[in-house]
């Protein structure tokens, strides 16, 4: 059973894949892929891996809530169809990092949500 947020799964053929990302472009994540027989083996060597090349791992605290969804998008693709994926990539990328993408999670409340979604309500979206 992979553990949750840790970006490392079984594949079909028996394998571990271990991934983590390697650059940033165009607000999307770059990642790269670390196999092994065990889930122990793949997350030694990705960390081994990760350390030469001199990448430290993610924090979880105090990230951005960009970050966040995509850890979040990361986790919740293994759990549903992957037309309810699309939907769910789509209205984060094109609504909720945009505007509200480089507000750091402890800032984010009520009062913000709702005075963005008003914006949505009153601009009607992307395309006005």
């Amino acid at each position: 059973m992979p553990r949750r947020g840790e970006n490392i799964f079984k594949r079909k053929d028996g394998r571990w894949e271990a991934r983590y990302i390697i650059d940033r472009e165009g607000g999307r994540a770059v990642y790269r892929s670390i196999y092994a027989s065990t889930y122990t083996e793949a997350k030694k060597k990705r960390m081994r891996t990760m350390m030469a090349e001199g990448i430290a791992p993610r924090r979880r605290q105090g990230t951005e809530l960009e970050c966040l969804s995509e850890l979040w998008l990361s986790d919740v693709r293994r759990r549903v169809k992957e037309s309810t994926y699309t939907r769910y990539h789509r209205i984060v990328t094109k609504y909720l990092q945009p505007s509200l993408g480089q507000v750091p999670p402890d800032r984010l409340d009520v009062v913000a949500v709702e005075h963005y979604v008003d914006e949505l309500m009153e601009g009607g979206g992307l395309r006005g």
